[in-house]
């Protein structure tokens, strides 16, 4: 039985048991992650283990053969089952390669095109309708000079890292939303699952590509968010049609909603981001200073932690 969506991020990673991969996995574990470190041979984790043991954090060690389809999506499919996210893939396993064209066989081609091309273009075919299908999720690929700059004596290996230089340039324009076409999108509701750090403006950008339609997704949501900063990591909410008008901050937010409303400040908040977030318009910014003043630095900033008293909004405005 899958279990629950983790409360933390989840990353996997390809390549861990030496190098770059090994100290990546070390990274995202120490920076709070699940980490799902894998490798083609597990026999080789004791680096990995004694690494992440020094380090003080855990990671879960498990196969993926890049060279193999049916190993790539076992690995997926485990992490998912386990921790029913993936937010972030890096593709880091690769080997290097050196000879001429004229040296090159077939063979070597083929599995340098392999572990550096194809492995990427596997993997990440695998992990990204997971993360279309949750709206949310960032792809690393790892590559090298050499797919920027070609070199002697190493046009394999240069090939297949120019590939996939191009691969992630075109892919990084690829919509996260379901493919769905435009009329549908227009006419149809959708679900969509919050991320960590979401807010009701972030998820209508991302998914609307209009900031404002945040009062959108906060009136067809009522019944569980009774104020727009009320979501949280893991709540389902219903996106509405993109072709249903967009209401009023003033017709969205009661008004008697933020009379004697305490809001803790998060990182990176300013009064304009809260007054906009709040009351659905930057101007009511002053409104919270002149009600917070002894919180309030005298730069108008507002430490992270901080928790505010949200005056009501006036009438008429």
């Amino acid at each position: 039985m899958a279990k629950a969506a983790s409360d933390k991020q989840v990353v996997l990673i390809t390549g861990t048991s030496t190098g770059v991969g090994l100290y990546t996995a070390i990274r995202f574990a120490k920076a709070g992650y699940e980490v799902v470190a894998t490798m083609r041979d597990t026999g080789k984790k004791k680096p990995l283990l004694e690494a992440a043991k020094a380090a003080g954090v855990k990671v879960r060690v498990d196969r993926l053969d890049v060279l193999s389809q049916k190993s790539i999506e076992g690995s997926v499919k485990r992490t998912l089952k386990r921790y029913g996210r993936i937010d972030v893939l890096v593709n880091n396993a690769g080997a290097g390669f050196l000879g001429s064209l004229e040296q090159t066989s077939d063979a070597d081609l083929k599995r340098t095109m392999g572990i550096n091309f194809f492995g990427v273009w596997h993997t990440t075919k695998a992990v990204f309708p997971h993360m279309r299908e949750r709206g949310s999720g960032r792809i690393i690929s790892v590559t090298s000079v050499g797919g920027l700059i070609g070199q002697p004596f190493n046009e394999a290996y240069c090939a297949a890292k120019f590939a996939v230089e191009g691969m992630m340039e075109g892919f990084a324009i690829t919509p996260m939303e379901p493919a769905v076409d435009a009329g549908a999108r227009a006419s149809e509701s959708r679900n969509y699952t919050v991320q960590k750090g979401d807010t009701l403006a972030s998820i209508a950008r991302a998914q609307y590509r209009n900031e404002q339609a945040w009062t959108l997704i906060y009136a067809a949501n009522r019944d569980r968010l009774s104020h727009p900063s009320d979501v949280r990591a893991g709540m389902r909410l219903v996106l509405p049609p993109a072709s249903t008008p967009i209401p009023s901050a003033a017709e969205s937010v009661p008004a008697s909603r933020a009379s004697g409303t305490t809001y803790t400040v998060r990182k990176g908040e300013t009064l304009y981001s809260i007054a906009k977030k709040m009351y659905g318009c930057t101007t009511y910014w002053t409104l919270i200073r002149d009600a917070n003043r002894a919180k309030i630095e005298a730069s108008g900033d507002v430490r992270a932690g901080t928790k505010l008293v949200l005056p009501p909004r006036p009438s008429g405005r």
